[in-house]
């Protein structure tokens, strides 16, 4: 059953290397998300190679992943926004398929159509 709450956005993804040499995660939510997206964030690092002594909590907006063995902070930070967007995309469904459109003539690309997207890609990747 899908929850009527849309999934949260991601504020900001802190890494945080601990004393004992692992490596902690926290995501700040901009709201408090359902029950099922949370489940499916656990499902997510369950199922991942290489996650399985990471630990998913949650506390209010605040998502929290301990456990991970010593690494790149980039990479780790990386792979825990990977996580984050695959939850939110099994939370939307299958997407339907477009349907090809034929170009027309008056539809031709220009580097100001082009830049656009790049830059909503841009802020996306960011938000991420």
């Amino acid at each position: 059953m899908a929850s009527s709450n849309p999934a949260p956005e991601v504020v900001r993804i802190e890494v945080m290397d601990l004393d004992a040499g692992e490596v902690a995660v926290v995501a700040q939510l901009d709201q408090q998300p359902p029950t099922e997206w949370v489940e499916g964030i656990c499902r997510i690092v369950d199922s991942t190679p290489g996650m399985e002594e990471v630990a998913v909590r949650l506390d209010g907006y605040w998502l929290f992943f301990v456990g991970f063995g010593a690494g790149s902070g980039s990479a780790i930070h990386h792979r825990v926004a990977q996580l984050i967007a695959s939850a939110r995309d099994l939370g939307r469904g299958p997407r339907p398929a477009k349907k090809p459109r034929a170009a027309s003539k008056k539809e031709t690309s220009t580097p100001i159509a082009d830049q656009r997207y790049t830059e909503g890609a841009a802020i996306h990747a960011l938000q991420v």
